[in-house]
Order: C-alpha cells, then sequence, then structure tokens
C-alpha cells in the first residue's frame, strides 16, 4: 500500500500540473484536475470519512461516563473481563493508591512472577509507613514509570479468602480480536471499551463508562508501520472518570 501511495501521488500532482497549464477552457479543466484528484481521493480515503463520522454520532449517543451521584470508598476490588488473574501491585495498584489516593486496591494475583507479592491469590494492598515492619520484600518491586513511592511509605499487603471491598471496578476493554465488543458493520467497524463500578452488596451497577475506538479505513490499515485507533470520548472523559468523578477516596 505505501509502495502504491509513493508510485501514484507525484504522477497525479504532475498530471494535475500538465492540466492546469493546458490550452483548454478554464472550466473543462477544473472539471478533469477534479476527476484526476477527487476520484483517487474518494477511493483512498471516503472509508476513513464515513468511519471517521459513524465514530463521532455513535461517540455523542452512548460514549462518556455515566453515574447517579459520586461515592466515596477506601478502595476497591479490580478485575478484568480478559484476565481472571493480574501480577500483583502492578501499574493498575500503584495509580490507585499513589495518583487515586485510595488506601487499598484488592485484586486476585495469578501470575508467576508479580509485584510486591509472591503467592497467588486474592490481595489488598496498602501504603504504610516504613517503620511498621511491615514492608513487602517479596515478588517484583520494580515500580518504573508508574509513579514514585514516598521515601518513608512502602507497599504491604494482607492476604484475602475472597475479595472483602464492597466495591468493584470492572474493565472490558483491551481486547482487538473480541467480536463481542464490535459494533457497526465493516468498514466502518467500531470497538465498543466499556467499564463499570459494581456494588458487591447489592449487585447493583451505579456506575459506567464508555469509549469507542475506530482503526481506520483500508488505506490505514494496509499501510507498513504501527496503527494506533482513533478514540472518542478521550480516555480523561471514559476510564479516566471512573477515579475523578464516579469513584473517589473519603474527603479528609
Amino acid at each position: 500500500m505505501d509502495l502504491v501511495a509513493f508510485l501514484l501521488f507525484p504522477i497525479l500532482g504532475i498530471a494535475t500540473l500538465i492540466m492546469l497549464v493546458s490550452p483548454q477552457s478554464k472550466g473543462l479543466r477544473l472539471r478533469t484536475t477534479f476527476k484526476i484528484l477527487g476520484i483517487p481521493f474518494l477511493i483512498f480515503f471516503l472509508d476513513e470519512i464515513l468511519g471517521q463520522s459513524y465514530l463521532r454520532t455513535r461517540c455523542a449517543i452512548e460514549g462518556g461516563s455515566k453515574y447517579a451521584e459520586p461515592i466515596h470508598a477506601e478502595g476497591y476490588y479490580f478485575s478484568n473481563k480478559y484476565n481472571s488473574t493480574f501480577d500483583g501491585c502492578a501499574i493498575d495498584c500503584i495509580e490507585a493508591l499513589l495518583v487515586h489516593k485510595f488506601h487499598y486496591f484488592e485484586t486476585n494475583v495469578g501470575y508467576q512472577y508479580p509485584y510486591f507479592t509472591k503467592h497467588q491469590g486474592v490481595h489488598r494492598f496498602f501504603l504504610v509507613d516504613k517503620k511498621s515492619g511491615l514492608c513487602s520484600t517479596e515478588g517484583n518491586q520494580f515500580v518504573g514509570g508508574w509513579g514514585t513511592i514516598p521515601s518513608d511509605k512502602c507497599i504491604a499487603y494482607t492476604r484475602l479468602q475472597k475479595p472483602e471491598s464492597r466495591y468493584e471496578v470492572f474493565v472490558a476493554s483491551g481486547d482487538h480480536w473480541d467480536q463481542s465488543n464490535k459494533i457497526g458493520y465493516p468498514p466502518f467497524n467500531l470497538e465498543r471499551n466499556y467499564s463499570y463500578i459494581l456494588d458487591r452488596s447489592t449487585g447493583k451497577i451505579f456506575g459506567s463508562t464508555v469509549s469507542l475506538s475506530y482503526w481506520g479505513g483500508w488505506v490505514r490499515n494496509a499501510s507498513i508501520g504501527h496503527n494506533s485507533a482513533t478514540v472518542c470520548p478521550s480516555y480523561s472523559e471514559s476510564f479516566g472518570a471512573i477515579f475523578k468523578k464516579i469513584i473517589t477516596p473519603p474527603i479528609e
């Protein structure tokens, strides 16, 4: 695809220049120029234009966050449609504790080399003072660019028989090949990425977020190199809104 574009566009440009300086009438030159440029443009990009329009239309209907009222909670249990177990106190845990300032983060650990624990099963991770003697020295201790643990704090955990948090944050996104997340019809397929917050004591969903992803038309998908999706609405107005608008730590 890239080779075709590399060869075709210069040819179209030369043909257009020749037509503009030809002795034909101005109206005929303009019509011919439009055919030279317009028809290939529509062939190459019409599906992209229509796809982007479909994305914006559906995004306006169902995109963003929906909730009755925000709640305050000390922490939550984190789960995912595509993973029944997680790698300990990794990026989602670090963000919950350091960025969003929750008091704890629960999840089901199942990876072979998890973060801040050597055990599998349901864990509750939290920050403690280094002097407490509770600091975990187990597992992978690398935090990387996820956040900076204060010098006087460390990660600790307790093991649980089952989740004890009242609230659960459930994520159903991230699998490009899951056909159940597709909406629309080719070539305008969109991916629906949704998350919800569940009250585990009642089974009631009291908040949700939706974003839609469009991976482009045939030109973009046939090109060499990385193709990233167009997402609507933005992260801050979809999944990022969960911890800013729907569920937040207690006000201290």
